[in-house]
């Protein structure tokens, strides 16, 4: 039932006094006028069109019986025709019948499509007990006719003609009266009948078709307007792949199309981390989320669009928003190369902002999107790995140039504190030179630092672990458990530049007084874990700024497939482990 049906139904307030009891006749009142709304809601026809149908028909009915009324006055009044006072009795009631409660045209219920063959049985016999077609009100069945045809359709009008015709002749012969129906102009008549039935019929079938023809070409105006405007926010996206290369840049162009095109008061996106199976914030303008997510712990929107691999809106998330204050939201996987590689959220604060317009045209950018991080991503290993030789050259040019600088300046303040009285300040600047000199050294060996078949990461790490210790003065342990056994060098290479990173985070944040590592490499799987006792920080913390602080060492874990996790108690300390296996991911 339609939202008007269902509101014409809403029960009568009670008259009368308290305690008089209305329930029957309201119940009555309601069930009449349900039928008026009904009456036409299921014709396929303009709503303009639609409306003006049941006023026509009331009207055609009233001036059908009207009229027989007024040519039935003299056989009834002068020569007292008792037919025609029963034919009048029969047409009055049906006619105000269907005044309060009109046929539903076009439902297809059996209750429904027989009506109006009833109402054609009726009249028909009506008719037949005064004068057949030459009664005064032959033109009730004439509109009785017309209803059925408009209403269901050719057949539903002739199986109602045949129904009139046989009771009328049914009862004209039970009653002894004439029918008319064989003679000229009873056949006339007939025929005129017929006709009426087919032109009504086909003017129904005409309005019918020329309403769905409109539908269709308005429905393809929709999609082709749709279709325009995907195709320019696509083309918007496409000019920025060549520059984002880079993850940061891919993420605030991302963010900025997002904000620009739908309006977002806030927008979500999370990865898919192929190692862990978890996934990991990319974009967090005003939501909230953990460092990392298992599937289960996804907002509830977000998890429908996995399970329904498509693209919703917050009406099909029964109002579950990522942000409390949010009333409009829209929600998608982005696939790629088969596979879900991240999921989207966009909100706003403004009830029922977005529409099925706008699902379809971010259905349709999801694709770029995902395409976009897939490639930033892809970008990032290949970077990662193609990064040896950049390193090597970037240290032999320090070497080269800077390095040379430094020893010759620091050369020249040798020899100047050498001819002066009083070196104090040189001396201090001399120690300046002096402390450079020493981080470029050590620089120059994190980026010459490198695993080889001869040098391994039980070795190298080893190496490393000895010097932070003498640079910082924090006490560090490095345990090779196996020491004889190694990975692939691209691998272990990998995981030396993890360490590498993991170190410079407790160098500068952590605080510590002692770290401790431990590499364990057995039957081509390898486990390394780096431990300290530092100040900590809340890792299942809600964080709101993108933050890249461990994107560096996830991507490194990203190429070799590794799990990369990340245990952390707010002073207490910080355990990184990194899990993998003797192969490549690229």
């Amino acid at each position: 039932m339609s939202d008007i049906a269902a509101r014409e139904l809403t029960p009568l307030p009670p008259l009368g006094s308290p305690g008089e009891t209305l329930a029957e006749p309201s119940a009555a009142l309601r069930w009449l006028r349900a039928g008026l709304s009904e009456e036409t809601m299921r014709l396929e026809l303009p709503p303009d069109v639609r409306s003006s149908i049941s006023p026509i028909i009331t009207a055609l009915r009233w001036g059908a019986l009207l009229y027989g009324m007024v040519a039935a006055s003299t056989a009834a009044a002068v020569d007292g025709d008792l037919g025609v006072v029963v034919t009048l009795s029969i047409a009055l009631f049906l006619t105000v019948w269907r005044t309060f409660r009109p046929l539903r045209l076009a439902w297809t219920d059996f209750a429904d499509r027989s009506l109006p063959i009833f109402d054609g049985i009726v009249l028909g016999g009506a008719c037949g007990a005064s004068g057949g077609f030459d009664s005064p009100f032959i033109f009730c069945v004439l509109i009785a006719l017309a209803v059925a045809a408009f209403g269901w359709g050719l057949r539903s009008g002739i199986a109602t003609l045949v129904a009139a015709l046989l009771a009328m002749l049914v009862v004209a012969a039970a009653t002894g009266g004439a029918h008319n129906v064989g003679d000229v102009g009873g056949i006339a008549f007939l025929i005129v009948l017929g006709a009426i039935v087919a032109l009504v019929s086909l003017l129904r079938d005409n309005l019918i078709t020329r309403q769905r023809q409109q539908l269709a070409l308005s429905s393809r105006l929709d999609v082709l307007a749709e279709t325009n405007e995907m195709l320019g926010i696509l083309n918007q996206v496409a000019r920025t792949l060549p520059e984002s290369v880079d993850m940061s840049e891919a993420v605030n162009a991302t963010e900025r199309e997002l904000r620009s095109q739908f309006n977002a008061s806030a927008i979500g996106l999370v990865v898919r981390d192929d190692a862990t199976s978890e996934w990991l914030p990319m974009i967090t303008d005003g939501v909230e989320f953990n460092e990392s997510i298992t599937t289960d712990k996804l907002p509830a929107p977000m998890q429908q669009a996995l399970m329904e691999m498509s693209t919703i809106s917050s009406d099909t998330t029964s109002g579950n928003f990522l942000v409390p204050t949010s009333q409009s939201g829209l929600y998608t996987a982005l696939r790629t190369r088969g596979k879900v590689i991240g999921l989207l959220a966009i909100e706003n604060e403004r009830a029922g902002d977005y529409d099925r317009r706008q699902v379809r045209i971010l259905d349709g950018l999801a694709g770029a999107l995902a395409l976009t991080i897939d490639n930033v991503r892809a970008f990032g290993r290949l970077r990662t790995i193609g990064a040896d030789q950049e390193r090597t050259r970037i240290a032999r040019d320090l070497h080269d140039r800077l390095g040379q600088w430094l020893t010759y300046i620091s050369l020249e303040l040798e020899r100047i504190m050498g001819e002066v009285s009083d070196a104090t300040a040189l001396q201090s600047l001399y120690g300046d030179v002096q402390t450079a000199i020493d981080e470029l050294r050590e620089t120059l060996r994190q980026l010459r630092t490198r695993v080889t078949e001869d040098e391994t990461l039980a070795k190298v790490g080893a190496a490393m672990a000895e010097r932070f210790m003498a640079r910082t003065e924090t006490a560090t342990t490095f345990t090779a458990t196996h020491p004889g056994e190694s990975l692939l060098v691209a691998v272990e290479n990998e995981l030396l530049r993890i360490l590498q990173e993991a170190l410079n985070n407790i160098e500068k944040h952590a605080q510590a007084s002692k770290v401790d590592i431990v590499w364990t490499a057995e039957n081509g799987d390898g486990v390394l874990v780096i431990t300290d006792d530092g100040r900590g920080f809340d890792a299942s913390g809600a964080r709101r700024d993108t933050s890249y602080g461990l994107m560096g060492m996830r991507e490194r874990a990203d190429v070799i497939g590794a799990t990369l996790q990340i245990e952390s108690i707010r002073g207490t300390g910080t355990t990184v482990t990194v899990r993998v296996s003797n192969e490549l991911s690229v």
